[in-house]
C-alpha cells in the first residue's frame, strides 16, 4: 500500500456519518470471526457445546439428510447470534453516546473529562478514537475504529499516539482500553504496541459463545517523552496546553 498522509483533528459534526459508518462496520464485522473461533477449535466450552449438539442430532436423525438440513439450520442460528451479539452493541451505542451530531457525550464535557478524534486521509475520515478520563490516574480508549482499506496505513496507531499524548497532558498515570476476545486485529494491535493484558472477563452465555472481555494497559509516558512534544521540548519550545491538543 502507498503511503499515505494521516491527519488527526479533533472531531466535527460534519464527521457524523462517516463516523458512525466506521464504528458501526467496525463492530458488526467481527461477527465472523467470532464464529471462526467457535468451529475451529480455539473457544473451548462452545466446541464442545457444539460436538455434543451435533453428536447427539446425528445419533437421533432418521437420516443423513435429515441430519444435514438440521445441522445447517442449528449453523445459521450460531451466525445469526453472533452477528446480533455484535449488531446489537454498535446499536445500542449509537442511539445513546453516538446519538446527536454533536456527540455531545464525548466533545461537551471539557477536554480534561473526554474527547473525540478523527483519522483522515485526502480530507476523508478513515478513523476515530475517543478517551474519557474515568479517574485521576486513568483515561480510557473508546471507539476505536479504522476503515479496512487503510488498516496497513498506522491510522491506529497514530490514532493511539494521539490520545496518549493527551493523556500525558492531563498527567494519567496510564490508559485503559477494552474489548473483546473475539476482534482478533484489535488484540494484536494492543500486543504489538507494548500494551500489558491486566484481565479478562467472561460474558453471560460463555458456553454458548466463548467470548471474553480483555482489558489493556499502558503506562503514559510524560509529556517530554511523546513525540513530536518531545522533538519541541528539546528545540525550546514550549509545551501544548490541554485546549492545544
Amino acid at each position: 500500500m502507498p503511503r499515505h498522509k494521516v491527519i488527526i483533528r479533533k472531531y466535527d459534526k460534519g464527521d457524523y456519518d462517516r463516523v458512525c459508518k466506521l464504528f458501526y462496520n467496525g463492530m458488526v464485522e467481527n461477527w465472523v470471526p467470532a464464529y471462526r473461533r467457535v468451529i475451529s477449535g480455539r473457544a473451548l466450552l462452545p466446541t464442545l457445546f457444539q460436538l455434543v449438539q451435533t453428536y447427539l442430532l446425528y445419533a437421533y436423525s432418521s437420516s443423513a439428510l435429515w441430519f444435514l438440513f438440521m445441522e445447517f439450520l442449528i449453523q445459521v442460528v450460531f451466525m445469526m447470534f453472533f452477528f446480533y451479539a455484535f449488531w446489537g452493541y454498535a446499536w445500542e451505542h449509537l442511539n445513546s453516546d453516538m446519538r446527536d451530531k454533536e456527540l455531545t457525550y464525548w466533545t461537551c464535557r471539557g477536554v480534561k473529562a473526554a474527547g473525540f478524534y478523527v483519522a483522515t486521509i485526502d480530507e476523508e475520515v478513515v478513523g476515530t478514537i475517543a478517551y474519557l478520563k474515568e479517574s485521576e490516574d486513568e483515561l480510557e480508549i473508546f471507539r476505536l475504529s479504522t476503515d479496512k482499506e487503510y488498516r496497513k496505513a498506522g491510522v491506529a496507531s497514530k490514532l493511539v499516539a494521539k490520545i496518549e499524548r493527551v493523556a500525558a497532558v492531563l498527567k494519567s498515570k496510564r490508559i485503559k482500553a477494552s474489548t473483546s476476545s473475539a476482534q482478533e486485529s484489535a488484540l494484536k494491535f494492543y500486543n504489538r504496541n507494548s500494551w500489558t493484558e491486566s484481565s479478562r472477563t467472561a460474558f453471560t452465555g460463555q458456553f454458548l459463545h466463548g467470548i471474553e472481555g480483555v482489558t489493556f494497559l499502558k503506562t503514559v509516558p510524560t509529556m517530554e517523552d511523546c513525540p513530536p512534544a518531545k522533538e519541541k521540548h528539546k528545540a525550546g519550545g514550549v509545551l501544548p496546553t490541554v485546549r492545544e491538543m
